[in-house]
């Protein structure tokens, strides 16, 4: 009977972004989020002209409201096309999106010009 070939199932291993995702876990960051869905999920506290941006530019935006909502920076990571967050922490941002949502938690009114500033230097 023939063995795996180690170089064949290295490649599969690579491709599927195994290496990564074992380091991620590793890390304690097994909370995973596509970008359009956090940006779907902040659409409702930005402002009107920033609710819809290119695709390409929604990682910058959700990095840009990581930073207004004052997460801790060790707990989230960004990925190339998802956030990471360790355990509780996307607890903590849907907790503050629900006290911006009612008016109890504001974030910055410079909010808008953090992301158009961030968006031109991705530019």
């Amino acid at each position: 009977a023939a063995g795996f070939d180690d170089h064949y199932v290295n490649l599969q291993l690579q491709s599927l972004s195994i290496p990564q995702t074992a380091q991620l876990l590793q890390a304690g960051l097994p909370g995973r989020v596509l970008y359009s869905e956090l940006f779907d999920t902040f659409r409702a506290v930005l402002p009107e002209r920033l609710r819809a941006v290119p695709g390409s530019l929604v990682r910058v935006v959700v990095r840009t409201l990581c930073d207004a909502l004052d997460l801790e920076p060790l707990s989230y990571k960004l990925g190339r096309t998802r956030a990471f967050f360790k355990n509780g922490a996307l607890f903590v941002v849907d907790a503050r999106l629900r006290a911006i949502e009612a008016g109890e938690r504001a974030i910055s009114s410079d909010l808008a010009d953090d992301i158009d500033q961030a968006i031109s230097v991705h530019c």
